[in-house]
């Protein structure tokens, strides 16, 4: 029992330093996001009669498409896919901000949240290499937006910007301080009307989708893959 109890309270001790905590908090952060994107990829990819690819295939589209939805890019033969729907982002945000809410402690130091941005950093590098089992590949300068911006935007949501933030945006020039927000907004509008152009326009044109979607012969969950 004495053995048992200093084994025990050793993995403990180790099992609970607050920085591996923290990095497979930001793991497990990364490795929800893409399970979910892969899934829906194999259905599609299991379900759809006229599908080809094999588990492989499939495993490396889904880890790229889930690259694709954070902001990266594909090489495609000699061509580059950049496609990023504008939702993506948004939603590995707001996973991202779940996550470093759950994982981390409120007074998290620098160190924790560097190893929590690590920990996600690492899944996506692999999903990176994932990737390369499927006919595309990414772009490597592409990946930084994935891989580290999408989740130091959600640890910083989660988070609050460190003091030191704080400090340089006080003294940045107050023309800065004024038109940034305004700018954002603006930005943020033209994007909400684009994207209501494109909604309106699909369903003006719902006929010619339908057909598409009959003519791949999709099937409800590669259909549901595909929109």
């Amino acid at each position: 029992m004495e053995l048992i109890r200093s084994a025990t309270t050793g993995d403990d001790a180790t099992r609970r330093r607050p920085d591996l905590r923290a990095a497979a908090a930001g793991a497990l952060t990364a490795l929800a996001g893409w399970f979910v994107v892969v899934i829906v990829v194999l259905l599609g990819a299991l379900a759809v009669p006229r599908a080809s690819a094999g588990i492989g295939d499939a495993l490396g589209s889904g880890s790229l498409l889930w690259l694709v939805l954070g902001g990266a890019r594909l090489h495609l033969g000699e061509g580059t896919l950049a496609l990023t729907p504008l939702l993506g982002p948004l939603l590995l945000v707001l996973l991202a901000r779940a996550g470093a809410r759950r994982g981390l402690a409120d007074d998290a130091d620098a160190v924790e949240q560097a190893s929590w941005l690590a920990g996600y950093a690492g899944v996506g590098v692999l999903t990176a290499l994932l990737g390369l089992l499927s006919p595309a590949g990414p772009v490597l300068v592409s990946l930084v937006l994935p891989v580290l911006a999408v989740p130091a935007l959600g640890l910083l949501l989660a988070q609050g910007a460190p003091s030191r933030v704080g400090e340089l945006w006080d003294r940045a020039p107050v023309s800065v301080r004024r038109g940034l927000l305004p700018g954002a907004k603006g930005a943020a509008l033209l994007l909400g009307l684009g994207s209501l152009l494109v909604v309106v326009a699909t369903l003006v044109h719902i006929g010619r989708v339908t057909h598409i979607h009959a003519e791949l012969e999709t099937g409800l969950l590669g259909g549901l893959a595909l929109v």
